[in-house]
């Protein structure tokens, strides 16, 4: 059998040759290679099984080889995630700032939004002042899963609303009004009593 799926080519033989030895004309398994792969096949399923929906699995991970668990690890995730956010609140605001009182045509506008596609999709992840699970309504939790869905596609407008949910929770200090004929035009506006930076 081992050999068929070598000769159609499943199992290279050099893979072959890292498991078995031949000892007077036979195969015998090496049980240091067999344990070997029986060791990281248990790896990777839990590593599988630990990335399924975890959201920081693989910074966690990488951070244990590194031997920073529990508590310094997750300090670290929650600074580096600060860190972008900061990063990427920074580069929408430089941009958008930049088209301030700018007449802009749809096409310019959805070439604006997908340049900010990126940055938009991590503000909008975990926005800084979006309401904590217990306090949030349900009609906050509705707005922002429509906000991820639509900042996960491009080729898209920033709509009004989303201009909202991005000024009222991720501390964007804009808005965006049409003309109704496929001009758009972005305007600085304060956030009442919020750090725009």
């Amino acid at each position: 059998m081992l050999l068929q799926a070598m000769f159609n080519g499943y199992i290279k033989y050099e893979d072959l040759r890292g498991v078995f030895t031949v000892y007077k004309g036979k195969l015998l398994l090496n049980m240091l290679s067999f344990q070997n792969i029986q060791n990281l096949i248990a790896y990777y399923q839990h590593m599988i099984d630990n990335f399924d929906g975890e959201k920081n699995a693989f910074a966690r991970e990488a951070l244990g080889w590194l031997g920073k668990t529990g508590e310094v690890a997750e300090k670290i995730i929650r600074e580096s995630r600060q860190t972008e956010e900061k990063q990427s609140r920074t580069r929408i605001i430089a941009v958008l700032g930049g088209i301030s009182g700018k007449k802009k045509l749809r096409g310019e506008f959805i070439e604006i939004s997908d340049d900010l596609h990126e940055d938009l999709k991590v503000i909008v992840k975990e926005p800084v002042d979006f309401p904590d699970e217990t306090l949030r309504t349900n009609g906050q939790f509705d707005r922002w899963s429509k906000i991820n869905r639509e900042f996960s596609k491009t080729g898209k407008v920033i709509s009004k609303q989303s201009m909202e949910f991005l000024r009222e929770f991720c501390r964007i200090p804009f808005q965006v009004t049409t003309d109704g004929h496929g001009g758009y035009m972005v305007q600085r506006v304060n956030l009442e009593g919020k750090n725009a930076h």
